[in-house]
């Protein structure tokens, strides 16, 4: 975690995907992840580029998150309301 953005402290013990679940339970954040599209959707209004970035490094840059949240979870559209693993199948 040496490359967090500047003005940015994570919570600690929290891993990846808790971490991104706690960004978007905090900001007005949603991603786009199905097999088609991965996309992360920022409220028009919020500018905090340190979240921003941190956002787009926990989603796209960590591959099992990326490909979990595209693959096989359930929901298209991930929010804090559901950014969790969930059963399949």
């Amino acid at each position: 975690m040496n490359d967090l953005p500047h003005g940015y402290t994570p919570p600690k013990g929290l891993y990846p995907l808790q971490e991104l679940k706690f960004l978007l339970d905090k900001y007005p954040i949603k991603i786009q992840a199905d097999p088609d599209h991965a996309k992360v959707m920022f409220s028009s209004g919020f500018k905090n580029r340190a979240i921003r970035q941190r956002v787009n490094d926990l989603f796209f840059g960590d591959e099992e998150i990326h490909w979990y949240l595209r693959t096989y979870h359930p929901d298209n559209i991930i929010t804090g309301d559901n950014c969790e693993v969930k059963k399949v199948g």
